[in-house]
């Protein structure tokens, strides 16, 4: 049975209503594992595991350079869409959580977070990561941040803080690298950050925050009120440009 805290956190992230929209977040950068296994001198791929999967878009590409996957999802219906998506690739899926998958010990070569480590309890989620890579293992941790420097997205900003009141990007947003050396089970931590534009159908990209969850926990009821904030910036074009990095951090098992 998972413990109190495991269930409280998964229960103060429910995405079991933004699944149906989380296909309309940008993708991560196509050469994310790339520069996760370069970072972590992996040479071969071998066995990987993905906790907080999600949709499936880290495991996907795990898959596709060569990697056998163990993806865990708690959450029933982003675990669906993920089984779909990875249905021809060397993906299994488990419905258990990242602080407590229940998979074998030492048993994987790289666990990865890809936009999860900040919404499970870290501290327990990085000492499982830690027994599931066993020695020489390593850990990844990813996120897609927009770059708010851009003229639009700072005005998408400015809209939603003008809402709310105040906005925090909140853990997403902060040192992953810090994050990991923290948890006290991995060093010798490397970071990149790739730099990509995804492009976007109109409506695509106001979807695409209907399912951030950081948001929509901060926003509460006024939610409604920001996605049409954002849907008036953007409703004079015809595709909306945005510039992301894909920023990763990978440390070595202690």
């Amino acid at each position: 049975m998972p413990s109190d805290v495991t269930q409280q956190t998964v229960l103060a992230w429910d995405y079991s209503r933004l699944a149906a929209d989380y296909g309309k977040r940008a993708p991560y950068h196509p050469r994310l594992i790339a520069e996760a296994m370069r970072l972590a001198e992996i040479r071969e791929p071998a066995r990987a595991v993905d906790l907080g999967a999600g949709t499936g878009r880290v495991s996907l590409a795990l898959a596709a350079h060569g990697w056998q996957v163990d993806a865990v999802e708690p959450c029933r219906e982003m675990r669906d869409l993920g089984i779909r998506a990875t249905a021809d690739r060397a993906v299994r899926w488990h419905p258990t959580t990242g602080e407590e998958t229940g998979l074998a010990a030492g048993r994987y070569g790289i666990a990865c977070f890809g936009s999860s480590l900040n919404v499970m309890d870290r501290a327990a989620a990085l000492s499982e990561a830690r027994r599931l890579v066993g020695a020489g293992g390593s850990v990844l941790c990813a996120y897609n941040h927009r770059c708010l420097d851009d003229p639009l997205q700072r005005e998408i900003q400015a809209a939603i803080e003008g809402l709310l009141g105040r906005y925090e990007g909140g853990a997403r947003r902060g040192d992953s690298a810090a994050a990991i050396v923290a948890g006290g089970h991995f060093g010798q931590v490397r970071s990149a950050r790739l730099e990509f534009v995804h492009s976007y159908a109109n409506e695509e990209f106001v979807g695409g925050f209907r399912a951030h969850a950081t948001l929509r926990r901060q926003a509460g009821d006024r939610i409604d009120s920001v996605l049409a904030a954002i849907r008036d910036i953007v409703a004079g074009l015809a595709r909306v440009e945005v510039p992301f990095h894909t920023v990763l951090s990978v440390g070595r098992a202690l």
